[in-house]
């Protein structure tokens, strides 16, 4: 079992101090039915307490993957920043946290998960990229590349010949947007068509 704690002070939009205390353990216990061992778990956790003036005014799950709940952008009564549970946060301290989760969670977490997590990490990458080539080659090889309109408006037209209005198999047609997001990641991953 290893744990890493870290704890900063953070403010919000408008400069109230607030203590972020961050904890993430990695630890393994057995997996147990009826009496009966069957393996081992991991597991993999830790939490986010912020308190302002010794008093607990929010808190965020992280899981193995990073936070449970993302903090997200929000504006407040005039001010912007970032929410973590019932709290606004500033940009600076939105990056100290996130770059403290990074280093707890990195301390904290085992090799062998470390792998895992590098081995998913480059699956999800392969499928990711298969999947935007197969939509380019799939774009390329229709008649033309339809907006979104004119592909929706043609999937309608297919459906009252052929499925008479009802529910049945559509052909896929590949639109401009999903051809230009598939090309923008594999340009943004560096990776030729």
């Amino acid at each position: 079992m290893s744990e890493a704690t870290r704890t900063l002070k953070v403010s919000t939009p408008a400069n109230t101090e607030v203590t972020a205390e961050i904890s993430y353990e990695d630890s393994t216990f057995d997996d147990m039915w009826e009496g009966y061992k069957l393996g081992i778990k991991h597991y993999l956790g830790g939490k986010i307490v912020l308190t302002h003036n010794g008093k607990r005014v929010g808190s965020v799950d992280l899981v193995d993957t990073g936070f449970g709940i993302k903090p997200y952008e929000r504006t407040v009564k005039g001010y912007a920043g970032w929410v973590y549970d019932r709290v606004l946060l500033d940009d600076a301290s939105d990056k100290a946290i996130k770059q403290a989760v990074k280093e707890v969670m990195d301390e904290a977490t085992s090799d062998e998960i470390k792998e895992q997590r590098a081995e998913k990490e480059a699956k999800d990458h392969a499928e990711m990229v298969a999947s935007a080539r197969r939509t380019i080659a799939k774009a390329e090889a229709q008649r033309d590349i339809p907006s979104k309109t004119e592909k929706r408006r043609r999937l309608r037209v297919y459906n009252d010949i052929n499925n008479e209005g009802g529910d049945g198999y559509l052909p896929e047609i590949i639109d401009a947007d999903q051809y230009r997001k598939a090309k923008e990641y594999l340009a943004k991953e560096g990776i030729d068509e």
